[in-house]
């Protein structure tokens, strides 16, 4: 995981990302600057169905997928907010650690995704959300300790 943690923050300096938290629509932003679209599941139905994903939208928070058309993530309307900008910088992380590259579906619990790549993008977006320098530097150990900053 280390080479993950090494990986996010060449991209955070590569990305010229000076302030945290990054926002939800930064976060949109981001994912643009890679070619990709970013859609709900509502906003992407007519994907969703000519693509015949219904069953990958059912338990499952978001996903990566790419055609010969389309370069896009989608995720749950109905998800908090900050449960959203984890989904998204997961969703960024498998585009950036080249999880995405292969042409199949990836999100959380899908059998066409390793593991070892749902570990190492939730490494990345909680790098990403949370540098652990920064949080060793302000002295923060528990999640609660970063909820109140």
């Amino acid at each position: 995981m280390d080479n993950v943690i090494v990986q996010t923050n060449e991209y955070i300096a590569k990305s010229n990302i000076a302030h945290l938290p990054l926002t939800f629509d930064e976060l949109v932003d981001l994912i643009k600057l890679e070619g990709y679209e970013v859609f709900t599941f509502i906003q992407a139905k007519e994907l969703i169905f000519a693509n015949n994903l219904e069953e990958y939208i059912v338990n499952t928070e978001g996903f990566t997928y790419i055609n010969k058309q389309y370069k896009a993530v989608l995720f749950d309307d109905n998800l908090p907010s900050d449960e959203r900008s984890f989904v998204l910088a997961h969703e960024l992380a498998h585009i950036i650690l080249g999880h995405a590259l292969t042409g199949r579906y990836f999100k959380r619990g899908n059998e066409f995704s390793s593991s070892k790549q749902e570990e190492e993008a939730d490494e990345f977006a909680y790098q990403l959300l949370a540098p652990l320098c920064i949080l060793r530097e302000l002295d923060i150990d528990t999640p609660e300790q970063i909820m109140q900053i």
